[in-house]
């Protein structure tokens, strides 16, 4: 199984923001940063922290992919 994370880049890029400015703000830690930008799995509480922050849903954010 693996993730994708290509809604999150585009809501992020909508919005002027990135991994790296998720972090800054306190939202993620710097290996959960590295993760979404290598499309691993990412602890629920720091997805849910961007969706607050977003305003937006897990679903409008990552996409489970089966292998």
């Amino acid at each position: 199984m693996s993730f994708s994370y290509n809604k999150l880049d585009k809501i992020l890029e909508k919005k002027g923001l990135s991994y790296n400015k998720l972090y800054e703000l306190g939202l993620i830690t710097d290996y959960s940063c590295r993760q979404l930008i290598a499309g691993k799995s990412v602890q629920l509480n720091y997805l849910v922290n961007i969706c607050e922050y977003l305003n937006v849903t897990l679903d409008d954010i990552i996409e489970i992919i089966k292998d």
